[in-house]
């Protein structure tokens, strides 16, 4: 297990762009990956629950990727997670 947290830089928070891309990354990974804020845990392919966590600007997501090559699937969504979020 992998456990990262990232801060959200963008001004427009977790929005529609990220989740879509959250999701797209954690639907072709075989393995299991969570997303987490304030205390809620959604899986990270759940759209309408990424949408739900509401974040914005400055929170914190505690990030798990459980699975296969999980080190390297966490590097991979730490890359994507920088570039929109």
């Amino acid at each position: 297990m992998v456990e990262f947290t990232h801060v959200i830089q963008s001004r427009a928070g977790l929005h529609a762009r990220p989740v879509a891309e959250i999701g797209s990354f954690a639907g072709s990974y075989e393995g299991k990956i969570t997303v987490a804020l304030s205390g809620v845990e959604v899986a990270a392919t759940d759209i309408m629950g990424l949408m739900s966590l509401n974040a914005s600007q400055g929170d914190t997501l505690h990030i798990t990727v459980e699975g296969p090559e999980e080190e390297d699937a966490a590097v991979r969504l730490r890359t994507t997670l920088a570039a929109c979020l």
